[in-house]
């Protein structure tokens, strides 16, 4: 009995330990301090830390990261306006509507809000049984996170995310004390990052790659490749609950009670993609829940997969991604259809 005592003791004493380390790490700002795992999160850190305030911040996937161009958004703001204009991307790769929140809610914690929040949301990051959940717990996830999350650790997958996401306060010290012990390299690094402001996927004047370029041969291997792939990230056993609707919903009270204009767009892809990995019985679910969502909160949806004149082979990089030139072609109609209107409201386009 004593012996079970004094474990029990040791045991709490460890999980207070390991509480206490994340809330700190989190509480002087190395939440998102995984430089060697994930520059992307570290974009976040140089947002949080160098309180960067934009008018424009986009949150999302790799579709929106590579579809819109934040450097080529400003200059068409901008000249349109008579004034500058700021866009800021916090977007993370393979993210769905959970991770979304989850860097929302920190950002818009640490800067004044921006303007304008462009927040993607395709079919698959409302997937209940998304699979980069896990990583969510794992890599973006608070403590207090983790505790509400408890509801969703319906897998052994999940439950594994959520013990990394408890024990990353260590991991985050370890780093950051390795950072200063070894400055040079991460300092490097850090300050590309920090010029890049966010826009490390602003390709605007590469030359692009096409996907109307491959031979027959290669586009059957890439879209059975595609299939496959993005079927199991985000499309498995297709649901639209759990964590990811949650935190959509999430998102939708911040711009309330917060006070910024949300955008919901659907980015667009191929046909093939459509066809492969977003058949109709999934997109009419989707299209239900939007206009659901679109009468009890304040939000406007943009289903750029469609909405937009219409975009060619040779303007994708792949399947689900498009190229400089498409990026281009997108964050032109983005900034004048969809953003002017909004930055021209003297409510939202005036100055503080």
């Amino acid at each position: 009995m004593q012996l079970s005592k004094r474990w029990a003791l040791r045991i709490a004493g460890f999980l207070g330990t390991v509480t206490v380390v994340g809330g700190l790490t989190q509480a002087v700002g190395l939440k998102y301090w995984m430089p060697r795992s994930n520059n992307r999160s570290l974009n976040v850190y140089l947002y949080q830390r160098e309180k960067i305030e934009p008018d424009v911040l986009i949150v999302g996937s790799s579709k929106i990261l590579r579809g819109l161009v934040p450097t080529l958004i400003d200059t068409e703001l901008s000249n349109r306006l008579g004034r500058k204009v700021k866009t800021y991307t916090v977007g993370q790769l393979g993210a769905g509507c959970y991770t979304n929140s989850i860097v929302l809610r920190d950002v818009l914690a640490s800067n004044r809000p921006p303007k304008v929040v462009i927040f993607e949301v395709t079919p698959g990051a409302l997937n209940a049984n998304h699979n980069k959940v896990p990583n969510a717990l794992r890599y973006y996830a608070s403590i207090p996170d983790l505790i509400r999350a408890i509801p969703w650790l319906t897998d052994g997958e999940r439950m594994s995310g959520a013990a990394s996401g408890f024990f990353r306060g260590f991991a985050n010290l370890a780093l950051y004390g390795h950072h200063i012990a070894f400055p040079h390299g991460l300092t490097v690094g850090l300050e590309r990052l920090l010029l890049w402001k966010g826009r490390m996927y602003g390709i605007a004047n590469d030359p692009p790659e096409r996907l109307s370029s491959l031979s027959p041969r290669q586009r059957k291997r890439m879209i059975r490749r595609t299939a496959r792939l993005a079927r199991a990230l985000h499309m498995d056993r297709y649901r639209i609950g759990g964590a990811p609707e949650a935190g959509f919903y999430h998102s939708c009270r911040l711009a309330r009670s917060v006070g910024f204009r949300l955008v919901v767009i659907n980015p667009p892809v191929t046909d093939d993609y459509r066809r492969l990995v977003f058949p109709d019985a999934v997109t009419d679910e989707y299209s239900r829940f939007m206009r659901e969502a679109e009468r009890s909160e304040t939000f406007g949806f943009y289903d750029l997969d469609r909405g937009i004149p219409r975009l060619t082979d040779a303007d994708f990089l792949d399947l689900g991604h498009l190229n400089s030139d498409g990026a281009q072609k997108l964050s032109r109609y983005v900034a004048a259809d969809i953003l002017l209107p909004m930055m021209s409201d003297r409510e939202v386009g005036s100055s503080e």
